[in-house]
């Protein structure tokens, strides 16, 4: 019996010790494509059908090559005939994780321009599976120099627990901006080019427990036939 507790024990130990110590991945959903990212499913909540059909208006070139994870051969999903360009209660859209929630490392963005100074700004809002708010928050792209129209929402070791997300956009101004001087303060639009989360490997410490229960398995067999 000391022995079957000590395989066991010993099994245990070691997955979580390696299963630990194993570097979470990183997995992105790209709406870059041409359509919905698989493992996601992406509904509009109110007016407008989703559009995955926008023509990529920065200059990808090697930007996106580098860049990696995104196809670029279009902006990423909009609203109706263009980007998502209104506010909530008009136009606004969901993203969904069909596996159950996730960790949420980084959002990635098109069609970020700006132009008289003015910046565009997207709207985001991560929640749990409950419906609970995680994070509400905005990204304001301020004069980019390289003509991509690319923007990334950075959230650090991530927030987890995400079940879905909601996008929308704000016509406002801003100071030193006015609705006539900032063009796009007045008329904000984006496209939802990416979502990244992390992943964190099974294998590592997997194999381990899998091995502790078949070897407590054959030491509860040994000792009954021993009996």
């Amino acid at each position: 019996m000391k022995n079957y507790l000590k395989t066991a024990a010993v099994a245990v130990a070691f997955s979580f010790a390696f299963g630990a110590s194993a570097q979470a991945a990183t997995m992105t959903y790209d709406f870059t494509a041409g359509g919905a990212a698989a493992g996601t499913t992406v509904t509009s909540l109110e007016s407008g059908a989703i559009n995955y059909a926008q023509n990529f208006d920065g200059t990808a070139g090697s930007y996106c090559a580098a860049l990696g994870p995104l196809a670029c051969l279009y902006d990423g999903f909009g609203i109706g005939d263009d980007e998502i360009d209104a506010d909530r209660s008009v136009e606004s859209a969901k993203v969904s994780f069909d596996k159950g929630p996730m960790t949420v490392l980084g959002i990635h963005f098109f069609d970020m321009f700006t132009s008289n100074s003015g910046s565009e700004l997207a709207r985001f809002e991560l929640f749990d599976t409950g419906g609970k708010s995680l994070l509400k928050d905005e990204l304001r792209a301020m004069n980019p120099s390289d003509n991509t129209g690319y923007a990334y929402a950075d959230f650090g070791g991530g927030i987890a627990g995400v079940s879905y997300i909601e996008f929308w956009a704000r016509a406002e101004s801003r100071p030193p901006c006015t609705a006539a001087s900032c063009t796009d303060d007045a008329d904000n639009d984006f496209a939802v080019a990416g979502i990244d989360v992390g992943v964190v490997p099974l294998p590592a410490g997997a194999p381990l427990l899998l091995t502790g229960i078949a070897g407590m398995a054959w030491l509860r067999r040994r000792k009954t036939k021993t009996a």
